[in-house]
């Protein structure tokens, strides 16, 4: 494979995919930042595999000198991925985005048939959060013909993440649920649930958030309902949590739920996904999409993970990158 540039190559989220090409592949890499200094610090531990060097992931004129000629580019920046997105479809090499800020809907509908005329794929949402909890919800999907609603719930370290303070605040702006019913939307977009992860972090009280990777989800699938949600971090909620001794732990855990009816407590499928935190998955997540990617399985233009691979095979990959996920059906 020809080589994988990583912009953003030196943040946290890029140090964690550097490590999984390192380990996994022997593909070169270019880790790419606007910090010279420290990408080229980063890329001297490993002369044979690495090299640092200039890139400004929102300047589209760092970018046309970059990436022409790469196998594949990693945008691991916070941020908007749009000028990666259309230099990457210019210059016809195939990206992958892990950024959670969605482009707008005529960027979008303009991204997509320009990807598809390069005939290059273009992946957008591709982390942990978003990203994993779409994939989720449509493996749900396939075991089931229809639904009457999924419930996703993660921990929340993504809310602490190094690309979250801008960004939550412009995701927490738009509608988080995902619900045919207007009224409902309305009813239950503030309205505390509960979520029962794996012990030891247990049942915890949670909100409904944003992942985009859930985006026009409802329009493909016979299901009335999705809910993506997150630990509530209010004064009381904080408050409850603490005195059960039971703190947001440093791994990362996510639950996926599929309910046949809204008459039952009983989720008719569970998933439960855990990692050593965040980046480690959204790490394992990209690895698994390049994979894909480099076996020719992964067909052009714009899409999420969850279009992108069958949910299995993407479970799959992520438990050979040593992500555990447990499948619990009620008969």
């Amino acid at each position: 494979m020809r080589e994988v540039i990583l912009l953003g190559g030196y943040g946290s989220a890029g140090r964690a995919c550097f490590r999984e090409f390192l380990e996994r592949t022997e593909c070169k890499i270019i880790l790419a930042g606007r910090n010279v200094q420290t990408a080229d610090q980063l890329a001297l531990a490993y002369p044979d595999r690495a090299r640092g060097t200039y890139g400004n992931a929102q300047d589209p004129r760092t970018l046309q000198n970059l990436i022409p000629g790469a196998g594949v580019v990693i945008a691991c920046n916070g941020g908007s991925p749009a000028a990666a997105v259309e230099t990457a479809i210019q210059t016809r090499v195939p990206l992958i985005s892990i950024s959670p800020v969605p482009l707008d809907d005529h960027s979008t509908r303009i991204v997509a048939e320009k990807a598809w005329d390069a005939q290059i794929p273009v992946i957008l949402h591709a982390g942990a959060v978003p990203g994993i909890p779409g994939i989720l919800a449509e493996y749900l999907m396939r075991e089931f013909s229809e639904l009457h609603s999924i419930h996703i719930a993660a921990i929340g370290a993504w809310a602490g993440s190094e690309t979250s303070a801008e960004e939550f605040n412009l995701l927490r702006n738009n509608p988080p649920l995902q619900i045919k019913e207007h009224n409902t939307q309305r009813r239950l977009r503030w309205r505390p649930l509960r979520a029962r992860f794996p012990e030891p972090i247990g049942t915890r009280w949670v909100r409904a958030a944003q992942s985009y990777d859930l985006r026009d989800f409802l329009d493909g699938h016979c299901v009335q309902s999705v809910i993506y949600s997150e630990p509530d971090r209010g004064v009381v909620a904080r408050g409850v949590q603490q005195i059960l001794g039971r703190d947001l732990e440093d791994e990362f855990v996510m639950i996926a739920e599929g309910y046949l009816n809204d008459s039952t407590r009983k989720p008719a499928l569970r998933i439960e996904l855990r990692a050593p935190d965040v980046l480690y998955l959204a790490a394992a997540a990209i690895g698994t999409l390049v994979t894909a990617l480099t076996t020719g399985t992964i067909v052009a233009g714009l899409q999420y993970p969850r279009d992108a691979i069958n949910p299995s095979i993407f479970l799959s990959g992520l438990e050979k990158r040593g992500i555990q996920i447990t499948i619990q059906r009620t008969d």
